[in-house]
């Protein structure tokens, strides 16, 4: 068979000429399976001597592939983001494209097929579209309250948050008159 293999697989090392063998992997018997790379020697000895020949193997490992990106699943509007692929084999993504990386401008989920002669294998990922925060503050009752009370004023839309007052949770209680403003912010601005 072929001197270059899948992993897993197995061709037969056959030698002739001799009426005794020696390999170097310590088989004795004239044929032996091979599964693993490398170079094999056998010794051929019959009544007036021996003599010595070699067989290199080679294995072809199965592909491999691994999908990267730039360290985030989060894609911006108007923003574009590269996946790339590492690994073995020839490359075959879900947008049609065969290169080793695509430009990525929406969100979805992508994947990659690695393919060599010995089979395929395939890695996959979903980024996410993220729009900049639209934030809003509700109050937990009237905008107007009596001196010596107060209100709850919670803000959302955004993953931290900084009040003009120098807070930064979520909800803030209001105690006095004034104009309270929250700039919400989340992975896009």
């Amino acid at each position: 068979g072929s001197t270059t293999i899948c992993t897993g697989s197995s061709v037969t090392l056959a030698a002739t000429g001799g009426s005794t063998y020696s390999w170097n992997t310590g088989g004795i018997t004239a044929a032996i399976p091979v599964s693993t790379a490398g170079t094999y020697v056998v010794t051929a000895t019959n009544s007036c001597g021996s003599d010595t020949a070699s067989q290199t193997i080679f294995v072809t490992l199965l592909p491999a592939v691994t999908l990267n990106n730039t360290g985030t699943t989060n894609l911006c509007s108007g923003d574009s983001l590269i996946l790339w692929a590492t690994g073995t084999g020839s490359y075959l993504w879900s947008t049609g494209s065969t290169n080793d990386s695509i430009i990525v401008t929406t969100g979805g989920s992508y994947s990659v097929t690695a393919s060599n002669s010995c089979g395929s294998s395939n890695s996959s990922t979903t980024i996410n579209s993220v729009s900049p925060p639209s934030t809003s503050i509700a109050a937990s009752g009237s905008s107007t309250i009596c001196a010596g009370d107060s209100i709850s004023l919670t803000a959302s839309g955004g993953i931290s948050y900084s009040w003009n007052t120098g807070a930064t949770t979520a909800s803030i209680s209001a105690s006095a008159a004034g104009t309270y403003i929250v700039t919400a912010t989340n992975s896009c601005g």
